[in-house]
């Protein structure tokens, strides 16, 4: 089974250590002018997926 998302996910590290975020970690993109994020996934297998997103305004610890 293969699959695809436009546009293409990152996979950011997070470190979780007090002091924001981390030098070599990938970073965040920045948010779209309408605040909102358009993402189509595309499977090559018929089935039932289930696709589960994080988002957050602040870091929790």
């Amino acid at each position: 089974m293969a699959g695809a998302f436009r546009p293409p996910q990152t996979k950011p590290w997070q470190d979780t250590q007090d002091g924001g975020e981390s030098p070599w970690s990938a970073g965040w993109s920045p948010l779209p002018p309408d605040n909102r994020w358009t993402v189509q996934a595309t499977f090559s297998d018929p089935g039932t997926y289930v696709l589960r997103a994080l988002a957050r305004s602040a870091p929790s610890f």
